[in-house]
């Protein structure tokens, strides 16, 4: 998304990759700098929205909170993937770039319960962000959602389901473009983006049903939140 949004005229969103998510608005990642972090938009000129993609602005707790306080009419673009899926290809992301080194997803999920869960240690003493480590818990979307709900009402979020965005790109596309109040028409350039690091195994089925049964009741309440039949989607 990050990459067509950043295509629309009346949209800027930092172009370099490396500053695709600068994730100011978290307390133990990021830029620290407001000044460093507002450099990152001097090329903005006049257009009607600007913005950047910082996906650990949902995991982190503070971040909805010390966004309001800077930037109360924010928009947010909140991309929801199967969490099974999700927290999988977190994990092979970060053993890939050698922030991980645990050697099997499973391993990895047993650390993360036993020895990585509320240790404020090991959160401010990590290579990467917290949350990254913490892949199932960090795939337990409906507190998450619930506080950009909450913190900012209905009118300021637009939830997409990464699933039904494969499927209709184009519309999904332009949905968020009215959500943002920028030109719909406008002939964005789609390609694939976004690969996943090849060389890994499928997720197994026995872990792929465990990990579903413990999603089950968050997404089920996730269900009510934003009225999305999710387990149909996710999970049939």
């Amino acid at each position: 998304m990050w990459k067509y949004l950043q295509q629309h005229p009346d949209i800027y969103m930092p172009q370099d990759i490396a500053h695709k998510e600068p994730s100011y608005f978290c307390n133990t990642y990021g830029y620290l700098d407001y000044h460093a972090y507002l450099q990152l938009f001097d090329e903005a000129g006049e257009r009607k929205m600007t913005g950047e993609a910082s996906g650990t602005y949902l995991s982190s707790p503070e971040s909805p909170g010390l966004i309001k306080k800077s930037i109360p009419e924010a928009k947010f673009i909140i991309m929801l993937r199967n969490p099974v899926d999700r927290a999988y290809s977190l994990y092979k992301w970060m053993h890939y770039n050698k922030y991980e080194q645990i050697r099997t997803f499973e391993e990895a999920l047993y650390e993360e319960q036993n020895s990585r869960l509320n240790n404020k240690d090991f959160q401010l003493n990590n290579r990467q962000y917290y949350y990254n480590y913490l892949y199932f818990n960090s795939g337990l979307y409906y507190e998450q959602v619930k506080r950009y709900l909450k913190i900012f009402g209905r009118e300021q979020v637009h939830i997409i389901i990464f699933e039904e965005f494969k499927q209709e790109i184009l519309r999904t596309i332009y949905n968020t473009c009215v959500f943002l109040n920028v030109d719909p028409h406008y002939p964005f350039h789609i390609d694939a983006h976004n690969e996943g690091p090849s060389g890994y195994s499928i997720l197994s089925d026995p872990t792929r049903k465990k990990l579903e049964e413990k999603y089950l009741e968050d997404i089920s309440k996730l269900c009510g939140l934003i009225q999305k039949p999710l387990l149909t989607i996710w999970f049939s």
